[in-house]
């Protein structure tokens, strides 16, 4: 046990935690709402940088069923 302490004890630990900018996409939110909007989000921490909308936004498996009917 005193070696896992001493193990313990001469760890060191470097985290770097990653402060760029972070992409989010928020919807569609549920599947009643068909998709039409989408917005793209660049965030800086809590604070929105940039909010791109895009309208008539499709989940690509509507395509897919779409070829079979």
């Amino acid at each position: 046990m005193a070696y896992v302490s001493a193990q313990a004890a001469d760890a060191r630990v470097n985290v770097e935690l990653d402060t760029g900018d972070m992409t989010l996409n928020i919807g569609p939110q549920h599947p009643a709402t068909h998709g039409t909007l989408r917005i793209a989000c660049q965030l800086d921490g809590e604070q929105v940088v940039v909010a791109e909308p895009i309208m008539g936004y499709m989940h690509r498996g509507y395509e897919k069923l779409c070829e079979v009917r």
